[in-house]
C-alpha cells in the first residue's frame, strides 16, 4: 500500500491484518506528485492499493496506473452520496478510487 505519511497507524493496520491473517507492506510517501513518482518506477503488480487526493485519479488512469475498482464488493452502502465523488473517481463508466476516511 502505497499511502501518506499520516495514514500507518498501527491501530487501524494491525486488527486487519489479523482478521484477515496477512501482513500490509506499506511504503509512506509525502504529496501526490511523489506517490505517483514511486508508481512511475514501479514495476505492474508491486502497489495493491494507493492513497492518492481523489482530483488526481483521471490522472492516473490517463497514465495507465490504475485498474478499475469491482463496485460490486465496494461498501457503498455505507458512504453518503456525497461522498463518493464520482466526478473524480469514475473514468468513462469504470470507478478507479473510493473514499478512504470521511
Amino acid at each position: 500500500a502505497l499511502i501518506w505519511c499520516d495514514h500507518s497507524d498501527p491501530a487501524l493496520l494491525e486488527p486487519f491484518e489479523k482478521a484477515n491473517d496477512v501482513k500490509v507492506n506499506v511504503k509512506e510517501f509525502e504529496g501526490t506528485g511523489a506517490g505517483l513518482a514511486i508508481v512511475d518506477q514501479s514495476q505492474p503488480g508491486d502497489w495493491d492499493v494507493m492513497v492518492i487526493d481523489s482530483i488526481d485519479v483521471p490522472r492516473g488512469v490517463e497514465k495507465g496506473l490504475f485498474e478499475p475498482l469491482p463496485e460490486d464488493k465496494l461498501p457503498f452502502a455505507d458512504l453518503f452520496s456525497e461522498v463518493k465523488m464520482d466526478k473524480s473517481t469514475v473514468v468513462d463508466g469504470k470507478r478507479y478510487g473510493i473514499t478512504e476516511k470521511f
